[in-house]
């Protein structure tokens, strides 16, 4: 329904909406959370949208492990504790590490799939 109000949208626009709904839900709950909330809306809306839901999946697998910005990630919390490291410096570090890791992710999955 959302798809039909919306118009022809590209599967990779898609694919990167997914990935960064995955990416926020891990941030502020566990990644097998995360997984477990999209993985059903993404392979819907990869059927919905005649795309592949392999390449969907992969995604939402794959983003519930983006978790760079964050101290919900134990290995964060046990780098950042004895390391002094606060919020910002993670926000500074973490964030264009996990847009990269979107970028590099979308286009290994388009490749492979």
């Amino acid at each position: 329904e959302l798809l039909q109000a919306i118009g022809d949208v590209h599967p990779l626009i898609l694919q990167l909406a997914v990935a960064l709904l995955t990416t926020f839900f891990t941030q502020v709950m566990s990644n097998v959370g995360a997984t477990v909330v999209m993985l059903p809306l993404a392979v819907n809306l990869a059927l919905a949208a005649n795309a592949n839901p392999t390449e969907f999946a992969m995604i939402v697998a794959l983003s519930a492990s983006n978790n760079f910005v964050s101290l919900s990630n134990p290995v964060m919390a046990i780098i950042a504790g004895p390391a002094g490291y606060r919020g910002p410096d993670l926000w500074r570090v973490g964030g264009p590490l996990s847009l990269g890791y979107v970028v590099i992710m979308l286009v290994m999955v388009n490749i492979i799939f």
